[in-house]
């Protein structure tokens, strides 16, 4: 079985040398909380939604915990959204 950066001690990581850039599909998926109280879109907003959107296409797990009356809940496609 591969050993994965996961699996070893930082020194080993080390050993490894400089890694190139990996694609998401080549690395694991993670869970992502993205939390915003915006009562109005703005450019912050705007960001949270774009991010959020990516990160869900790359393969991870998103979720956006927003206020009811969010008006970013309609720009988010994949997140999940709490309330």
């Amino acid at each position: 079985m591969a050993r994965t950066a996961l699996d070893c001690t930082p020194r080993e990581m080390l050993a490894w040398g400089p890694r190139p850039y990996a694609r998401a599909s080549d690395t694991l998926a993670m869970r992502i909380l993205q939390i915003c109280s915006a009562r109005e879109i703005g450019g912050g907003e705007r960001h949270l939604a774009d991010l959020a959107n990516a990160l869900a296409r790359r393969g991870h797990e998103v979720f956006a915990a927003l206020s009811p009356a969010s008006p970013v809940r309609a720009e988010l496609r994949s997140p999940k959204i709490l309330d």
